[in-house]
């Protein structure tokens, strides 16, 4: 089974699409796992923004619950296309998905925080 889920900034309106098998709010949840992740130096858009404005300026909401992990990562695609979250079109995500993240390729020199 998998979720996709969206995370939006409520502040600067941008937004991260992701997929996981885990609670998505909550104690050990993944997105306790995202502020976890940013407080340990990531360099990652996404979690350079929570620590910027804040984990509670972000609003969390599942947007699917799929069948498969493989369905899943199909969706997680579809998604970040559909709702622009890709840095690409000015959104927080650095791939296009169904690839479980790829921070190494990304070079943070080239991006800053809107």
């Amino acid at each position: 089974m998998g979720i996709i889920y969206k995370a939006t900034n409520e502040i600067s309106g941008k937004c991260y699409i992701g997929r996981t098998n885990k609670l998505l709010i909550g104690p050990n949840s993944r997105s306790e796992r995202h502020i976890v992740e940013a407080n340990n130096g990531s360099n990652s858009i996404f979690h350079k923004a929570l620590l910027k404005y804040g984990f509670e300026n972000c609003d969390w909401i599942i947007l699917k619950t799929c069948q498969s992990w493989e369905e899943a990562g199909i969706m997680e695609t579809f998604m970040i296309m559909v709702h622009h979250s890709h840095r690409s079109t000015g959104g927080y995500n650095l791939t296009w998905g169904n690839d479980g993240g790829d921070t190494i390729s990304w070079n943070p020199s080239r991006e800053k925080i809107i």
